[in-house]
């Protein structure tokens, strides 16, 4: 995949750390016992270099959280 257009929306950003794939089941457990305003919409997650090495991973993970939308198709990623 080149390219994948994620709508404008306001996230919050998690990131899961350690073994994989415990780390990506631990941070969704966190995400969901959390009372923060989802949207739930398009929530994502970035596999980018630092995930490769699955004994010390890194993912980053996108909730839509409700707040000001944009009028295009491009994301606004507001990470916390």
């Amino acid at each position: 995949m080149e390219e994948l257009l994620v709508p404008a929306q306001t996230y919050q950003q998690f990131q899961a750390k350690g073994v994989m794939p415990d780390c990506i089941t631990e941070a969704w457990k966190a995400i969901w016992n959390t009372d923060m305003a989802r949207e739930f919409g398009y929530d994502f997650e970035v596999y980018g270099k630092k995930s490769r090495d699955w004994s010390d991973a890194e993912v980053d993970i996108f909730i839509s959280i409700e707040g000001v939308h944009a009028n295009n198709a491009e994301s606004n990623l507001k990470g916390h």
